[in-house]
């Protein structure tokens, strides 16, 4: 075990943590194995891909989800993405500790000794066993049946027989079959893309559910969101940093509804329409369709300086705040049928759809509109700020906002 001292900070890999002149400060798992595995490969760049293999080991990843890790980590070190003292982006390379070490001090012979190869072994922290979730890579007590960050189950539901098993089989104890990687998307399709698009354990439960989606009505939260200026934002950008820019939105957006066990039903140029309660029922549908917006206005202002960096390598004009409007509405929906690719290429219609879509197009950048029915039902969990009605197109009277 080592501890590495660079400028005021300290990375004890015995006892699993950073220091900051002598205070030790918290780290997700993730981002401190990533923080020590480019500190132990320092002579180096190491490719993402190499990260990714290392780090999440056999599971599919999202772009935002790493691109969290890396942000969380140069927040630690007092890096910001602009100044990068030392975890340095190459660009099309991948990534470089670049800072000085001032000293090590490690009880393994050979550890700390320059051009001493590392050993590849996953960083572990003390104590009982525990779950990463896959969803979300929150560290979970190693009985947990769930995970107590997002809510995703930890048991392999069978997509044969539906029988629960435990974490980590192989087989299904109830049928035989057998699980793999991507068995869920296989057994439908052989192309694995889906499973991009949809998490694991949604595709889980969507399998087993499947003969309720054939036109059904549904109390569902709908939620509506965009880029306010797109068109002005891609005239200044072009095309490729604009495509770009949408992408890593987008996967925001993915992270953060699915996180909250919502679905994303359309990509609609510079936005999105989000589903909760729909395909997959949902108690409190409209208390994780608020949570969600306020999710993504938040994951938004801590990837500012990505959105920053992009624009200013497209434009010399000034770079612009990043931000989304948001509609939400909560009523009945006809839901149609998801297709046999499980990329959520169902229909949900009714006026319920069309309302939260209009108070999208008229809420104020960084804020979301929300009708009186969705605000009834989660006005105990977030604090609400009431206007006055409002007209919209297709409404022959003013609705409460």
């Amino acid at each position: 075990m080592t501890i590495y001292a660079f400028g005021e900070y300290e990375l004890d890999t015995r006892l699993y943590e950073l220091r900051r002149a002598g205070t030790s400060l918290q780290l997700e798992p993730k981002v401190f194995d990533l923080l020590a595995d480019l500190i132990q490969h320092r002579d180096r760049i190491v490719p993402k891909h190499e990260l990714l293999e290392h780090l999440w080991p056999s599971q599919f990843i999202s772009d935002a989800t790493f691109d969290h890790c890396v942000m969380a980590a140069r927040r630690a070190v007092g890096d910001d993405g602009h100044t990068q003292r030392v975890i340095r982006t190459i660009r099309g390379r991948g990534y470089r500790f670049v800072a000085a070490l001032t000293g090590t001090a490690s009880d393994t012979p050979g550890a700390g000794v320059p051009g001493t190869p590392s050993p590849r072994t996953l960083l572990a922290a003390p104590g009982a066993a525990s779950l990463d979730c896959q969803q979300c890579q929150h560290q979970n007590p190693g009985e947990a049946r769930f995970c107590t960050e997002c809510g995703a189950p930890f048991q392999h539901v069978c997509a044969q027989c539906q029988h629960q098993n435990a974490p980590g089989s192989k087989f299904c104890a109830a049928c035989g079959a057998v699980f793999t990687p991507n068995a869920l998307v296989q057994a439908r399709d052989s192309n694995a893309a889906p499973l991009a698009y949809t998490p694991r354990h949604l595709a889980e439960q969507i399998l087993t559910t499947r003969s309720a989606l054939e036109g059904e009505l549904k109390q569902v939260t709908v939620l509506f969101c965009d880029l306010p200026d797109s068109v002005g934002l891609a005239e200044r950008l072009g095309p490729e940093c604009m495509h770009t820019l949408l992408q890593h939105f987008f996967e925001l957006a993915l992270d953060t509804v699915h996180r909250y066990g919502g679905t994303i039903n359309q990509f609609l140029g510079d936005g999105f329409m989000g589903l909760f309660g729909a395909p997959l029922a949902l108690e409190d549908h409209a208390r994780r369709g608020v949570l969600a917006a306020l999710a993504l206005h938040e994951s938004l202002r801590e990837h500012q300086a990505d959105f920053w960096r992009l624009q200013a390598e497209a434009s010399r004009e000034p770079p612009r705040q990043i931000q989304v409007r948001a509609g939400c509405n909560t009523g009945i929906v006809m839901v149609g049928s998801i297709g046999d690719n499980l990329r959520m290429d169902y229909t949900a219609v009714g006026d319920t759809t069309n309302l939260a879509a209009r108070l999208q197009q008229l809420a104020v950048p960084g804020t979301i509109l929300m009708s009186d029915t969705t605000a009834r039902l989660v006005e105990d969990e977030v604090h609400l700020e009431t206007l006055e009605t409002a007209y919209v197109k297709g409404k022959a009277e003013p609705i409460a906002v």
